[in-house]
């Protein structure tokens, strides 16, 4: 592979650090994340073992930043894969409208400014969550909405009245709500855009992790809501939490030659929680708000 190919991830630590030993090859990393520090460190691990790395600081909620990001991973070569994995928990988040800034319109921002950079067998992968599959657990969005949340042009995407005239009142927490939603958001987006990279020869999906092992599954474990998600992977199918390198192998599948006829499609990686949640079959339920967020 020549070295102008690129493999462009958001996300430095976590999944994304896994994603990029796990794919990049002989292929040139060009590394996003909101923070230097985080960057810093990821590029010294990477160099170390070998790849060649380019950071670039992106800040997700800015339409701007995502496009500078995106211009400046195309001025490298070609862009064979993009790979997202940023966003915020309903636990880290501040408040529902960061959810949505970040989780929501991120992800929509990352899907329309590599559209252009795409070419023949690039393929986008945008990390969902399981929180997306559960939409027994919250209110049904109207088809009108779910058409708006994958067609809209960016700028408009909030602008939908249903959306507007929501009030969320359920007994879990607004942040979880919003969480839902954005990651539900995702799905659709994805479907939305799936003609449009086909129309390059390119490929986009998603990807919906349940409870990972990152920095933010570690924190939620051995938070206030540490003993019911142990209870949920307990009562699993899999009866385990995901590694980052669960999450990676997917990510490296969507990525691959072997996914090649696989787009506008979402891929579960849960162990099993959602269908044991659907159905019941899960022995102690919902254990808690964030339990399905923390990836």
């Amino acid at each position: 592979m020549s070295p102008n190919h690129i493999v462009a991830i958001i996300g430095a630590s976590g999944i994304g650090l896994a994603a990029a030993r796990r794919i990049a090859g002989n292929r040139k990393i060009f590394l996003g994340a909101r923070s230097q520090s985080t960057l810093n460190t990821a590029r010294k691990i990477l160099i170390d073992e070998g790849f060649e790395v380019v950071t670039h600081e992106i800040q997700i909620s800015s339409l701007e930043s995502v496009r500078t990001f995106a211009t400046a991973a195309a001025s490298h070569g070609i862009i064979d894969v993009v790979v997202h994995t940023s966003g915020v928990s309903p636990s880290t988040a501040t408040s529902v409208e960061e959810v949505i800034q970040v989780d929501l319109l991120g992800t929509a921002y990352v899907i329309d400014a590599f559209l252009q950079y795409a070419s023949e067998e690039t393929s986008v992968i945008c990390v969902s969550s399981s929180a997306a599959h559960m939409s027994f657990a919250w209110p049904q969005l109207n088809p009108d909405l779910q058409r708006h949340l994958a067609l809209a042009p960016v700028n408009e995407l909030l602008s939908h009245k249903d959306y507007q005239n929501f009030e969320y009142s359920g007994p879990q927490s607004k942040t979880l709500w919003a969480y839902r939603f954005a990651k539900y958001s995702n799905l659709l987006r994805v479907q939305g855009a799936a003609i449009a990279y086909g129309k390059k020869g390119a490929r986009i999906n998603s990807l919906s992790p349940g409870l990972t092992m990152t920095k933010m599954g570690r924190a939620e474990c051995e938070g206030e809501n540490g003993e019911g998600m142990k209870a949920m992977m307990e009562s699993s199918p899999i009866r385990r939490a995901a590694t980052p390198y669960d999450v990676a192998n997917a990510i490296a599948f969507l990525a691959g030659s072997g996914s090649s006829y696989i787009t506008g499609s979402d891929l579960k990686i849960d162990g099993g929680v959602v269908s044991s949640m659907r159905w019941e079959t899960l022995k102690d339920g919902l254990p808690g708000d964030e339990v399905e967020a923390s990836r």
